[in-house]
């Protein structure tokens, strides 16, 4: 029987097709399993940190008193006689403790010089540096002058006491923040802000439990141990700088 031979030219041509489908497919396979096998990993560079400079801790500028009485809760002209109280509660127990003379800021400074030295670091000391009237702790770490690798920033963020709703105890409130700035990166390596007392709470990073006998019934109790609860501030700012130290070092490791 006769037949067309240009009949079959559909088929031949889907053939032709097909197989050029197929080697365009096997070529970019081989291209980018080739490409895969030559190319070096990138892998981040690590900031080497050697020398730091540990610009000294401010003493806390003030002992802060917060009572955040039920009642004050309840009735807005009740809250606005707790925060006047409060506030020349807090004035009276703020000379008293300043009086104890514990230099919280020069002891923080000085053990963290101490610890991130025998860590294996060069430490110093970094005085002089200009800070703002308005906001002493914004500081320009790029205006520093140091040959350091990075700058540590420790501050107070709130020292105090603080009684909880519903509760007539005040217990110690200690927040401190560090940060440890890379001057040639020009970018912060850590960062943290961690709490000692009141603040400690289940399954929070920065907790810090503080002992239960640092706990004061009234305004009253407070004024008459105020070499007690110095102590306790002493206490909590090292237990603080102690975990500070860890961090960074895990962090610089």
């Amino acid at each position: 029987m006769w037949s067309n031979p240009d009949s079959d030219l559909p088929f031949a041509n889907q053939r032709e097709t097909s197989l050029r489908l197929k080697l365009v497919i096997a070529l970019l396979i081989l291209i980018a399993t080739t490409g895969c096998a030559t190319r070096s990993p990138i892998t981040p560079t690590k900031l080497v940190v050697k020398k730091i400079g540990i610009l000294p801790v401010t003493e806390p500028a003030r002992f802060a008193l917060e009572n955040r009485s039920s009642a004050s809760l309840l009735l807005p002209i009740a809250a606005i006689g707790f925060a006047a109280d409060s506030r020349a509660k807090q004035q009276v127990l703020s000379e008293k403790i300043s009086i104890q003379d514990k230099r919280l800021g020069a002891a923080l400074s000085s053990y963290l010089l101490d610890t991130l030295q025998a860590s294996g670091y060069e430490v110093v000391l970094l005085t002089g540096v200009p800070r703002p009237s308005n906001d002493p702790e914004n500081i320009d770490f790029q205006a520093i002058n140091t040959d350091a690798d990075a700058v540590l920033h420790v501050y107070f963020d709130e020292v105090g006491l603080f009684s909880e709703a519903f509760s007539a105890a005040y217990s110690p409130r200690l927040n401190i923040r560090a940060t440890l700035h890379s001057v040639k990166g020009d970018e912060d390596i850590y960062d943290e802000t961690l709490c000692y007392g009141v603040d400690s709470r289940p399954r929070k990073n920065c907790a810090i439990a503080s002992d239960p006998s640092a706990s004061y019934a009234s305004f009253e109790e407070m004024v008459a141990k105020t070499s007690q609860i110095s102590d306790v501030f002493a206490l909590g700012t090292i237990a603080i700088g102690k975990r500070f130290a860890a961090h960074i070092n895990a962090t610089l490791k």
